[in-house]
């Protein structure tokens, strides 16, 4: 004879008038499933990062592009004012810190051209454009290979 209460999902046995619960059997994870879900954590992980990576060097780049433009626009209001550029002037950096900037020629207060160029430091190397370089007539340069230009420098 069944007792009354134990037609719920829960599994229980009436044993000498006493009412006992079984444990579940499915309590807990074994091991394979433990196993599996960090093989497939680390699947994500290995597809995740190198993206996530790729993204940051592209926020990166774009700030040094950012600080070359403005070099570039002070350099121009220089020559504006003065009729040459001034190389020792305006000389900006990267918010960030991932790239170092220079100008060429170094140091010249009356020269006719210049050339801005940014070159990723230490810990964002791995980036494949490597220096970025923004002259007196908008050309854009990258010392990477060519035919990533246009994704260097962001379709600009």
């Amino acid at each position: 004879m069944r007792h009354p209460r134990l037609e719920a999902p829960e599994i229980a046995v009436l044993k000498q008038g006493r009412v006992i619960r079984r444990r579940n059997a499915m309590a807990g994870l074994t091991l394979v499933e433990i196993v599996v879900v960090v093989a497939l954590v680390a699947i994500l992980l290995s597809l995740a990062v190198p993206s996530y990576q790729r993204y940051l060097q592209r926020g990166h780049r774009a700030d040094a592009i950012r600080s070359m433009l403005e070099v570039a626009t002070c350099q121009e209001r220089v020559r504006s004012e003065d009729g040459f550029y001034d190389t020792g002037r305006c000389l900006g950096s990267s918010e960030t810190g991932f790239y170092r900037l220079r100008i060429e020629p170094v140091a010249q207060a009356k020269s006719l051209v210049f050339r801005v160029v940014a070159s990723p430091l230490d810990h964002n190397r791995s980036d494949h454009c490597g220096d970025l370089s923004l002259d007196q007539a908008g050309m854009r340069g990258i010392s990477g290979d060519a035919d990533q230009l246009m994704a260097c420098w962001g379709g600009r």
